[in-house]
């Protein structure tokens, strides 16, 4: 009797401690969200510059470059000026272990522009690795 009192304790614990963790991992995937939306809808180059990796692949139309920190501040600054945001929302998020995927759309008075960003995991907090730029149609 003890020994099945004991099973059923661990496996409630475990299923305590499963829910615990999707629940932490549900609460940062929304900070890192609302932190994304918040600096897109304020033209914040200088958050999406902090968050972006030391080395950026930062692509406008198709061509890919790798920036550091302060080039891509510059980028993004210069992207901003020319096309003021209206709003910026995301359409799909996704995780696969360390990496995160985001697409969204960021209007502006210019168009719309379909931004894919993708996030690695270091040490406890996600960067930036990779931010993709493709003006719609």
């Amino acid at each position: 009797m003890n020994k099945l009192l004991f099973f059923f304790g661990v496996i409630a614990l475990l299923g305590f401690s499963s829910c615990f963790n999707a629940h932490s991992e549900s609460h940062e995937e929304f900070g890192v969200l609302s932190q994304l939306v918040k600096a897109f809808n304020e033209s914040n180059y200088r958050q999406l510059a902090q968050q972006s990796d030391e080395l950026l692949e930062l692509t406008f139309e198709n061509e890919a470059r790798h920036y550091s920190q302060t080039q891509t501040r510059f980028a993004l600054k210069d992207f901003f000026q020319r096309n003021p945001v209206a709003s910026f929302e995301i359409l799909h998020s996704s995780q696969q272990t360390s990496i995160r995927y985001i697409i969204g759309n960021y209007r502006s008075s210019m168009g719309v522009y379909r931004i894919s960003i993708r996030m690695r995991k270091i040490g406890n907090e996600y960067r930036i690795n990779m931010m993709k730029f493709r003006k719609e149609s």
